[in-house]
Parts: C-alpha cells; sequence; structure tokens
C-alpha cells in the first residue's frame, strides 16, 4: 500500500518533505532525529495556508508573527503621543469676560499653579496671558482661579482617558492604533 507523507521537524514546523511510501516504518526511517511523519500532514497542509509547494517539497511560509510584548509597547507608545497631542492643543478658557486659549501641559499647568499663588497675594493684579500662537490678553487675577481649574480637570481628563486606553491595550481589548485613535479623548 502506498499513500502520501510529510515530515516536518517536531518543535518548529519548518523541515517537511513530502513523498510516496509503501510503509510507514520506511517514513520514520526518512526523519532526521526531532522529526515526526505524518500521513495526514498534506490534508493539513492545504487547509493551513501558511505551506507552499516547491520542488523539494512542501515548504513552511508562516505568516508574520507579531510578538505581543512588542505589540504593547508599540501601541502604548502611539496612545502616549496622542496624550501628548490632546495636552498640548490649545483649547479656549473662559472666565467672566476674559477668554485665553491655554494647553494643558505639565509646564503649563505649573505656570497657572504659580499665577495662582500670585493672584492670591495681588487680588488685583492684571497679567498679560501669552498663548502658544503668540496671541496676548490681558488675565485678571479674578480669573486666574477659574481658568487654572478649568485647564486642570482638562489635564485630568486626558489622564484619566489615557489611563483607560492604556487598560484596555494591557488587557488585549484594544489592538490596532485606529482603536486609540476612536477611542474618548477630551476634546
Amino acid at each position: 500500500m502506498s499513500f502520501p507523507f510529510v515530515i516536518y521537524r517536531g518543535s518548529d514546523g519548518l523541515v517537511l518533505r513530502t513523498g510516496h511510501c509503501g510503509d510507514l516504518a520506511h517514513v520514520a526511517s526518512q526523519a532526521l532525529a526531532g522529526e515526526v511523519a505524518d500521513p495526514s500532514a498534506p490534508a493539513e497542509v492545504q487547509a493551513d495556508g501558511q505551506w507552499q509547494w516547491t520542488s523539494a517539497g512542501y515548504v513552511h511560509s508562516p505568516k508574520p508573527q507579531v510578538d505581543p510584548d512588542r505589540a504593547v509597547q508599540d501601541l502604548a507608545f502611539y496612545a502616549s503621543n496622542i496624550l501628548q497631542k490632546v495636552l498640548r492643543t490649545a483649547r479656549p478658557y473662559t472666565s467672566g469676560s476674559t477668554t485665553i486659549a491655554s494647553d494643558a501641559t505639565s509646564e503649563t499647568i505649573t505656570n497657572w499653579m504659580a499665577l495662582m499663588q500670585w493672584a492670591s497675594v495681588n487680588p488685583t493684579l492684571t497679567t498679560m496671558w501669552v498663548a502658544n500662537d503668540g496671541t496676548v490678553t490681558p488675565l485678571p487675577a479674578s480669573a486666574i482661579n477659574s481658568i487654572a481649574f478649568n485647564v486642570g480637570g482638562y489635564s485630568q481628563s486626558a489622564w484619566q482617558d489615557f489611563a483607560a486606553v492604556m487598560t484596555k491595550i494591557n488587557s488585549g481589548l484594544i489592538t490596532t492604533t485606529s482603536q486609540i485613535d476612536s477611542a474618548t479623548w477630551p476634546g
């Protein structure tokens, strides 16, 4: 009785030979150390879609494997970049009749904290706020606390959204950059 056979390396599946033989003992004798003879492999090979036929037999041609740890690191880096973009984008903040544009970066938050301290000891203070685009706006002490708290709240919201995205990345619920883009970010 003759049947098709395939021999492939047991642990990595990279060595694969094909042919016909009359008995399984002959198939086994053709195997290299650590290889496995499997008469049913040709059907599996066809169903797998990761094997290509060559003159030497079937050759394993695996799809590129994604390193899960690397994928998580890449997605985390991408999400961090989105967070920084969100924080660096200037938004309008209004208190009373004063509207200024401010980003919500750590440096700006630090500046707001200093302004709050200054305004607390100088309640009649009016300083000039210079936005990232160069726009200069008079900023009275009466508006500083309100705007500072709003900028800080926006920053905290962005960081909470980032934390939610990271939780989903680490749990495998987010696996693509488009899912990060479509995640809830403050706007």
